[in-house]
């Protein structure tokens, strides 16, 4: 049967950031802050604080030495999470569950990603009449969403601003999901640079990496690294400009947890999301390293005809 789709208008304001996962903040818990490498405080989300991320032209250029940091850092991840078995890793699929603390019911997840900028995210309702949504990014850093609408410049009559807005919407899904499953892929790229910003020294995240993705649309966000593990433990992306809803006013946090090897490489099995009060968490049941996909999989005419 047809994957039916319909637009969710008030409720897609509201999923602006469906695109990867993140837990709550502990009650009470203080927020942990640092000093980054260009001078720019770091805070985390949930606090009456600024929030965590700004776009790269609001911060200090980086240094030479901030971005070797960097790099070393993710070279860490590399290591850990499989070395060259991760590094071949240029095609995956995820299958699982998604809930979502403001949608009824689980939803069937599916991802796909294929090297070097290719995405594809579902999250499809098993009964009729459900929320069903996919983003994705079709290549060259194009954007598209079904089943939802973005608001504020998304619902611009100025196509290149709605199109901007989707761009930015979708790769930011991409970057939310591979910051956990293979942040040296991002790197890889050259589309993304590394920027080491010091060490969280407070709250739970005390002793975390903090490492800034500066990529082709600004900063995309924060990845805090476990130096014990020298796995991602979150991700935490700036409010997505001009997009409305949640996700332009809250940064969107991924948390990412029960690392599992797949094929000699450390994936994570839970994905939580956190856009101001919406939480969803991700269960993957299955990872496919290096499946068949091509280019055409990831557009969203492919997308609408989902069965």
């Amino acid at each position: 049967m047809r994957v039916q789709f319909y637009h969710a208008i008030a409720l897609g304001a509201l999923l602006t950031a469906s695109c990867g996962g993140a837990t709550p903040t502990p009650a009470g818990a203080p927020p942990p802050t640092s000093t980054a490498a260009s001078g720019a405080p770091v805070t985390r989300p949930g606090t009456d604080a600024a929030p965590t991320n700004t776009p790269a032209s609001d911060t200090a250029s980086p240094t030479a030495a901030a971005i070797a940091r960097g790099r070393e850092i993710i070279e860490l991840v590399r290591t850990a999470a499989g070395g060259a078995k991760l590094t071949a890793m240029r095609g995956v699929r995820a299958t699982g569950t998604s809930s979502m603390s403001v949608v009824a019911g689980d939803r069937a997840l599916s991802v796909r990603a294929l090297f070097p900028g290719f995405y594809r995210q579902e999250e499809i309702p098993a009964a009729k009449g459900g929320l069903g949504v996919a983003i994705g990014v079709q290549g060259e850093g194009l954007g598209w969403m079904l089943g939802a609408r973005l608001g504020g410049a998304g619902l611009s009559k100025d196509p290149a601003v709605m199109q901007a807005t989707y761009n930015r919407a979708g790769n930011q899904a991409l970057v939310g999901f591979l910051a956990g499953v293979s942040a040296p892929w991002l790197v890889d790229t050259t589309q993304y640079t590394p920027v080491s910003a010091g060490l969280v020294d407070a709250g739970d995240d005390r002793g975390l990496y903090i490492v800034s993705l500066e990529g082709p649309l600004g900063r995309a966000g924060q990845l805090l690294v476990d130096p014990g593990t020298n796995l991602p433990r979150r991700f935490i992306e700036p409010p997505q400009p001009n997009a409305g809803g949640e996700a332009g006013r809250n940064p969107i946090e991924f948390t990412y947890s029960d690392f599992k090897a797949v094929y000699g490489v450390e994936l994570p099995h839970t994905i939580v999301r956190r856009v101001g009060p919406i939480v969803t968490t991700w269960h993957i049941d299955q990872y496919e390293i290096n499946p068949r996909l091509q280019p055409r999989d990831f557009t969203q005419r492919t997308a609408s005809k989902a069965r």
